[in-house]
């Protein structure tokens, strides 16, 4: 049985930040229903699924993609995790 590799895992980490959810899914690649999207805190989750690896779900998770992020970026390093964590 084959498994996704870290082309699919790139290809993927990529496609997660379209801004549009209806707008994912790339080459075999599907997403799967109901997008883990929540605009409020700016977080983006997909599960992907691909009729080449049976049994396989591929989970993306959006990081921060702004400037507009840096508090939580920030949150990280000094402890004293953002709001939305």
């Amino acid at each position: 049985m084959s498994t996704p590799n870290n082309a699919d895992y790139a290809v993927l980490s990529v496609d997660i930040y379209k801004d549009n959810a209806s707008d994912r899914g790339v080459g075999s690649w599907s997403k799967l229903p109901d997008d883990g999207d929540n605009p409020a805190s700016g977080l983006k989750a997909q599960a992907y699924k691909n009729v080449n690896y049976d049994n396989h779900v591929v989970i993306a998770i959006g990081g921060t993609d702004s400037l507009l992020d840096i508090s939580a970026d920030h949150s990280f390093i000094d402890g004293s995790l953002d709001k939305r964590f």
